[in-house]
């Protein structure tokens, strides 16, 4: 999983690997030890299959004031 997290890491801070076509991406993706059901969801830039894959949920939270 860190090298999920290391690789998406690396394309947040590198604006060239930002906006990279896919192409570029799966060059970016070929020297890593990342599984092929990430790297598919990573090339189809499906957060919600890439979250599902690392068992993640989204995390929020509803904060209401009481007035009483």
């Amino acid at each position: 999983m860190s090298n999920v997290i290391d690789f998406l890491e690396m394309m947040g801070k590198s604006a060239q690997l930002r906006n990279a076509s896919r192409a570029q991406v799966a060059n970016a993706l070929e020297g890593t030890q990342i599984d092929a059901s990430m790297r598919s969801a990573i090339l189809a830039n499906d957060a919600t299959q890439l979250q599902a894959l690392l068992g993640q949920r989204p995390m929020f939270a509803i904060q209401m004031v009481s007035n009483g």
